[in-house]
């Protein structure tokens, strides 16, 4: 798992802290290519990142989303149904989350209303903004990760390969150091 995250604080400067791989969109602006990739929400409308980011409460820093494989499968229902366990968590930090994956969006939307998910999943069937954030697995599949955007779209933290069951936590610690 790559560990990456960007550290504000009030008495020193921001600080990159990075294991032996650097993800290198951490610290930079999404491009506007990336920003708007449509995307398609489990419900059906057609939306983006910029559209996401324009649209969140005035109070709201930026939005987490976690990428998975596949909707229904074991894993992938583990970490979706962390992220809603800890959505209010979230949301009281001034986040709003998303789900996105490549699977159709009818198994999706199924699968969100099955597990009463409380967050948007996104569909992502063509991978453009998968692949923007480089997170193929195996040519074929979403790479599990998580990130965090700040409201202009700057990658705030962003891990590849995580673990299903600890992605939640693992952002909420993230959001502290921010």
């Amino acid at each position: 798992m790559s560990f990456i995250f960007r550290r504000f604080s009030k008495l020193s400067p921001v600080i990159n802290m990075a294991s032996s791989s650097t993800d290198p969109l951490v610290g930079k602006k999404l491009s506007s290519e990336a920003l708007n990739v449509p995307l398609v929400t489990h419900l059906g409308e057609t939306t983006s990142l910029k559209k996401l980011l324009e649209e969140l409460p005035g109070n709201y820093k930026g939005l987490v989303m976690f990428l998975f494989p596949s909707a229904g499968t074991p894993g992938c229902t583990k970490q979706a149904c962390n992220f809603t366990s800890n959505h209010q968590s979230f949301k009281n930090k001034g986040y709003e989350v998303y789900g996105l994956t490549s699977s159709e969006r009818s198994p999706a939307g199924k699968w969100t209303e099955k597990h009463s998910l409380t967050f948007t999943t996104l569909v992502d069937k063509d991978m453009k903004l998968v692949d923007h954030l480089d997170c193929r697995k195996m040519h074929l599949f979403v790479k599990r990760s998580h990130l965090v955007l700040s409201r202009d779209g700057e990658v705030l933290a962003f891990e590849k390969g995580v673990n299903a069951e600890a992605s939640a936590s693992r952002v909420l610690e993230l959001l502290e150091t921010f």
